[in-house]
């Protein structure tokens, strides 16, 4: 999901059209969230705003144990939303495991980055995507846990 049409079309190209995109909207939001099962928020949400991006309601609306990790931390975003530290990463609320650890990237930059601190960094491309992948989808399931 995104807001630019044209980021949208250039990841469709990048995927051979085989991954599905959407315009980000509340609307496209409330009707997506039931059916998936991490939510990644990297929006930069205006302090001013009225209204969440996801609210309580579609929170609730997804699947019990589903994650919702928040890298961007802006207050008002999701309405669910509070602050954990990596010490505590993680709470649930309305069946939801929220992972909102602040500066995120800070501490993935601290991840090791050649093929001498990490074996990813030996694989092919290919390989070492997918073994990311694998790698994020651990992170994830411990959150759940």
């Amino acid at each position: 999901m995104d807001i630019n049409i044209g980021t949208l079309r250039d990841i469709g190209k990048q995927f051979n059209e085989e991954v599905n995109t959407q315009i980000s909207n509340r609307y496209n939001l409330k009707k997506i969230l039931p059916e998936i099962d991490v939510v990644y928020n990297c929006v930069r949400w205006p302090k001013d705003a009225k209204e969440y991006m996801i609210d309580r309601e579609m929170v609730r609306s997804m699947e019990k144990g589903s994650v919702i990790v928040d890298i961007s931390n802006d207050y008002g975003a999701i309405e669910t939303f509070h602050e954990t530290t990596h010490e505590n990463p993680r709470y649930i609320e309305e069946g939801v495991v929220h992972y909102c650890v602040s500066n995120i990237p800070g501490a993935i930059l601290s991840l090791p980055r050649s093929h001498t601190q990490h074996p990813y960094c030996r694989t092919s491309e290919a390989s070492s995507t997918m073994a990311w992948r694998r790698h994020v989808q651990r992170m994830v399931s411990c959150a759940a846990a």
